[in-house]
């Protein structure tokens, strides 16, 4: 399994958005947060393109910095 994050979603407010994805592709992430992001009203396509994998390192989802 890979991880995955895309922040170019649409969300409920103008506000930026993130999502975490674990899945074997990047076909396979996008499906994921399209069938998630339809479960909470917010349906929309998603691109495999989208979909950023990630390495070795550490993503910070936030700092606490509004």
């Amino acid at each position: 399994m890979k991880v995955f994050t895309n922040k170019s979603f649409k969300g409920l407010w103008p506000v930026p958005t993130a999502a975490v994805v674990i899945a074997d592709s990047r076909g396979e992430a996008a499906i994921l947060l399209e069938d998630m992001l339809r479960s909470v009203g917010l349906a929309q396509r998603v691109s495999p393109q989208e979909m950023d994998e990630l390495t070795s390192g550490v993503a910070i989802l936030s700092n606490g910095d509004y």
